[in-house]
């Protein structure tokens, strides 16, 4: 199994560099989350989430439905067993998003699971990457405090790939090589 759980909090780059990825002919597959939050403008079902209302959620938590769910930025956010099955079962190389909660619950559910972390040159980057996107400074902050604890598990994630300012080429070749050391090991350990 070919599974990779990258993740890196908002602004990091991580959306664009799974997206470089698949571009660039990578024979990959994502699970659709699932969250409880509203679509924005541009959004559809599937794309990128599920879209349903916090109750429907409760009761999908509540009839274990989830493999992992969060309480993310004032919305649930998860991945359901179905939707990881799909996946698993395509034969692809599976890239799992997930927030550094749901990387670290996955991690223990499957241990020969790949966790790379996405990250800033620097705090301060992430803040103008963020304002610079539309977010603002007041969504920045109110992220804040959660943002802080992506950096407070380093030492539990197996790759973390630094998406400096100006070197998103740099980090999406980074990436590339890692899946592609990581399966080559695998078909090595057969």
């Amino acid at each position: 199994m070919n599974l990779f759980i990258i993740f890196g909090p908002s602004g990091s780059g991580k959306d664009t560099i799974m997206e470089m990825l698949g571009k660039r002919g990578l024979n990959m597959i994502r699970p659709v989350t699932t969250t409880s939050r509203e679509m924005r403008r541009g959004e559809s079902q599937k794309k990128p989430y599920f879209f349903i209302s916090e109750e429907e959620f409760k009761q999908k938590i509540e009839n274990g439905e989830f493999v992992e769910w969060a309480w993310v930025y004032n919305d649930y956010k998860g991945t359901t067993k179905k939707e990881l099955d799909r996946v698993l079962q395509s034969g692809k190389i599976v890239i799992w998003q997930l927030d550094y909660q749901g990387a670290l619950s996955a991690k223990k559910l499957f241990p020969n699971a790949i966790i790379i972390f996405i990250k800033s040159g620097s705090f301060e980057e992430l803040r103008e990457r963020m304002i610079d996107r539309g977010d603002g400074e007041k969504k920045f902050f109110e992220r804040e405090e959660y943002t802080k604890q992506y950096f407070q598990h380093e030492n539990e994630y197996d790759y973390i790939v630094v998406n400096r300012q100006g070197e998103l080429e740099k980090a999406i070749h980074e990436v590339e090589q890692i899946i592609q050391t990581e399966i080559e090991k695998n078909k090595h350990s057969l």
